[in-house]
């Protein structure tokens, strides 16, 4: 019987108080981890959309070369972005070759929408932008 307690006392593992605090510890990384993780989602969102909106702007400039017209709308795909950027979309919207409240629209989604966006040449050579109508997930400003 001595025999049999002496090998169950040499027996080698973890306690419940070391267990317990490993949990601890990656609870408190995972808890760290979920903000920079929503973060960098929403930038990628806003990302998408600039990227969206610079390519729904080169063909509306070359449907207008090729068909001699004024404007032209382009149905672009917003994947959502975060609502306090107010048209900034975190920093890609500043280089954007046209103007207009299309930029300030589009940045106040917060869920995937399909907005038709009617590009327009002015007098000055400046071309503007602006938000016809949406289509999707009814979550607008």
């Amino acid at each position: 019987m001595k025999k049999f307690i002496s090998k169950l006392r040499e027996k080698k593992g973890f306690t419940l108080v070391e267990l317990l605090i490993v949990v601890a510890i990656i609870a408190v990384l995972v808890a760290i981890a979920i903000p920079i993780f929503t973060s960098q989602l929403e930038r990628s969102r806003d990302s998408v959309t600039a990227s969206n909106l610079r390519a729904a702007y080169a063909e509306a400039m070359a449907d207008m070369i090729s068909n001699g017209s004024s404007s032209s709308t382009q149905e672009v795909v917003c994947k959502g972005t975060s609502a306090e950027n107010n048209g900034d979309l975190s920093g890609e919207g500043k280089d954007l070759p046209f103007g207009g409240n299309a930029l300030s629209t589009i940045a106040g989604y917060t869920a995937e929408q399909t907005v038709n966006v009617k590009f327009t040449v002015e007098a000055d050579d400046t071309v503007k932008a602006e938000v016809v109508n949406t289509t999707g997930d009814d979550d607008t400003p």
